[in-house]
């Protein structure tokens, strides 16, 4: 199949896709070390149940922005790579499945099957925690996801930064008309 350099992504448009994932996966980075911070403070106070559930609290709002983050990296992709946004009540878990899988003649998977599941997983907690703090959230449940979210963020960079390189090293056939989306399995 010939491809014309109209049907390719320039390479300005990949860097500014790279960097823009870069900035999103320092800005989670930074987030995870809050979470990681604010477990060594709830170690200090978990006999305090005000501090204790004032950190709980914390680690909830960190997680949810973590969640939040790789939205918004995904987002990038689908709207630049993909050219396919998924929509609906479920379009969070729809967009982390999509990056699940690769996409003929446009992208190979930009995660691994473990790295979704711990999103989805993550997903499934915000979807709790923007419901409201009105509930009384689970606090082991939210402890037990903060001690998790360092192997799942060194998961989920390893995964997004190992895409990124696959694409540097790849012809690029993209165009908004080319070809329609086709998820590979």
């Amino acid at each position: 199949m010939s491809i014309s350099g109209e049907d390719r992504v320039s390479i300005v448009d990949y860097q500014t896709l790279f960097s823009k994932s870069r900035e999103e996966l320092d800005d989670i980075g930074a987030t995870v070390a809050k979470v990681d911070k604010f477990l060594d403070v709830l170690a200090e106070y978990h006999e305090d149940e005000d501090s204790f559930d004032m950190m709980v609290a914390g680690i909830s709002v960190n997680l949810y922005a973590v969640c939040r983050g790789a939205e918004q990296l995904f987002t990038h992709i689908a709207n630049k790579i993909d050219n396919y946004m998924p929509t609906g009540a479920q379009w969070q878990k729809k967009l982390f499945e999509q990056m699940g899988v690769a996409i003929v003649g446009k992208r190979p998977r930009v995660i691994r099957p473990d790295t979704l599941s711990f999103l989805l997983e993550l997903r499934g907690y915000k979807v709790t925690v923007s419901g409201g703090f009105s509930q009384t959230l689970d606090e082991q449940k939210i402890i037990a996801m903060a001690l998790r979210l360092p192997e799942g963020f060194t998961a989920f960079k390893t995964d997004c930064l190992a895409f990124h390189q696959t694409l540097s090293q790849t012809e690029h056939p993209i165009s908004p008309e080319s070809q329609p989306l086709q998820l590979l399995t």
